[in-house]
């Protein structure tokens, strides 16, 4: 600080990410893919996960970081 002073901040959960600690912002927006498909996406954040409108077998919720995705599927299930 201007006096010299440290101040320390802790937090519950995290707050900043990467790259000079930029404020995390998981509020969502909507886009549309280059296939006309639309989801939500956070807006900020060290990865990226994407929330789409229609949930199908082929398109749910992907979360993707460091070059790895991962895809979560819905399945129906009948009894």
């Amino acid at each position: 600080m201007d006096d010299g002073m440290i101040r320390v901040q802790n937090y519950a959960v995290p707050v900043y990410y990467e790259d000079g600690f930029k404020e995390i912002d998981n509020s969502l927006k909507l886009n549309i893919s280059q296939t006309g498909e639309k989801y939500f996406e956070n807006t900020a954040n060290s990865f990226k996960m994407k929330l789409f409108e229609k949930v199908n077998k082929n398109k749910n919720i992907s979360i993707e970081n460091n070059g790895y995705t991962l895809e979560f599927f819905a399945q129906q299930s009948y009894r």
